[in-house]
C-alpha cells in the first residue's frame, strides 16, 4: 500500500512506477499512520510519503508503535516505512522542519533507520531494502529536486555497512579531513568541496557517503554502530572529521557522543530568521563549498594543534 500526503502528483506518479494499485492519498499524517500500521501488522507491506516539514505530527504516533513492537518482541511483521520527499532545504520558510528523525534518533531503539540516500539510484535501493525489511521503522529522506548521480561502484557496500569511501573523491594514504556527507545535498556539496579543501590547505581528504545514520552511534545502543577498527577504516585514526547532514547537528552530535576524540564539526539545519532564497539559506548554515571550507580551515587548525 502506498499513502501519500499531501502531493497528488507523487501519488499517482509513485503508483505508477510501483504498479501499486492501493495509492490512497489524505491529507491527515496521523491517520495515514494509523492506516500503515493496520496494513503491515496483517503481514503486508506499504510506505506512507510526506513532506519532512508534516512528519513530525507522526512523531507521537511512531514512537507509540516503537515501544509496543519492541515490547512484543520481534514478530516478523513488515517494516514502517517513510519516505520524506521535501524538505527545508528545497522548500518554503513554513516547511522546514526535520525534527521526526531528531525524534527517532532520540529514542535511541535499535529497529530505528534514519536513511538519507545521496542520489535517486540509491534512493530506490533503499526504498527497496527498507520494503523487504522486517521489524524496523525505516525514515527515508530524499529530495523530488537532486537528478546529480554519483559512481555505484561502491552501492553495494553503503546498503551493507550503512557508509562507504568514495575512491574518485578521495586520497589513497590516511587523511588529514575526513568530509562525511549524509543526504543528497551534502553529497553534491560534498564533492565539489573535496578538491578545493585538498588545494587550500595542501591536505589529504576523504569523503566518506553516509547512508544510515545510526552508525555513527555506539554499537551497544545501535546494532549497526561502528565499532572501533571500523571507525578507523572508515574515518581514519586521526583525522579531523566534519559531518555534513540534512538534519539537525545535535541528532549527529548525540550519537558521536564523544566517540571521536579528535576535532569534528558538524554542518546541517538550523532554524532560519524567515523566509530566504535557497542560495542564501543554505550559505547562511555553511551548507556550500564556502561553508565547507571555513568549516575545514578550523578543524584542520584545531588539528594541527592537537597533533
Amino acid at each position: 500500500m502506498l499513502l501519500v500526503s499531501p502531493d497528488e502528483l507523487a501519488s499517482n506518479r509513485l503508483a505508477e512506477l510501483t504498479g501499486e494499485r492501493w495509492a490512497h492519498e489524505l491529507l491527515a499524517e496521523e491517520v495515514l499512520l494509523e492506516r500503515l500500521a493496520g496494513w503491515t501488522t496483517s503481514g503486508r507491506r506499504g510506505l506512507l510519503v510526506s513532506y519532512e516539514g508534516f512528519a513530525p505530527l507522526l512523531a507521537t504516533g511512531l514512537v507509540g508503535h516503537i515501544k509496543q513492537r519492541r515490547l512484543e518482541g520481534a514478530q516478523g511483521l513488515p517494516s514502517l516505512n517513510l519516505l520524506l520527499t521535501s524538505y527545508g532545504w528545497h522548500n518554503v520558510y513554513t516547511h522546514g522542519d526535520p525534527s521526526l528523525a531528531t525524534t527517532l534518533l532520540g529514542l535511541g531503539a535499535p529497529s530505528v533507520r534514519v536513511l538519507t540516500p545521496a542520489d535517486p539510484a540509491r534512493t530506490a535501493e533503499a526504498l527497496d531494502e527498507a520494503l523487504d525489511s522486517v521489524d524496523r521503522v525505516n525514515l527515508i529522506i530524499a529530495g523530488k529536486h537532486i537528478r546529480t548521480t554519483h559512481p555505484t561502484g561502491t552501492l553495494a557496500e553503503e546498503q551493507r555497512q550503512g557508509l562507504a569511501v568514495w575512491p574518485h573523491l578521495s586520497d589513497d594514504d590516511e587523511p588529514d579531513l575526513v568530509i562525511v556527507a549524509a543526504g543528497d545535498i551534502p553529497a553534491v556539496v560534498a564533492a565539489e568541496a573535496a578538491e578545493r579543501v585538498r588545494e587550500r590547505h595542501q591536505c589529504r581528504v576523504r569523503v566518506v557517503n553516509l547512508l544510515d545514520l545510526a552508525v555513527l552511534g555506539a554499537p551497544h545502543v545501535w546494532p549497526q554502530g561502528l565499532s572501533s577498527p571500523k571507525v578507523e577504516g572508515y574515518l581514519g585514526a586521526n583525522a579531523a572529521v566534519l559531518v555534513l547532514t540534512l538534519g539537525h547537528p545535535a541528532a549527529v552530535w548525540g550519537l558521536l557522543a564523544g566517540r571521536l576524540r579528535r576535532p569534528v564539526d558538524v554542518i546541517g539545519w538550523q532554524e532560519p530568521v524567515g523566509p530566504m532564497p535557497q542560495r542564501d539559506l543554505a550559505h547562511m548554515m555553511g551548507m556550500d563549498v564556502a561553508g565547507v571550507e571555513r568549516a575545514a580551515d578550523r578543524l584542520l587548525a584545531r588539528h594541527e594543534v592537537v597533533l
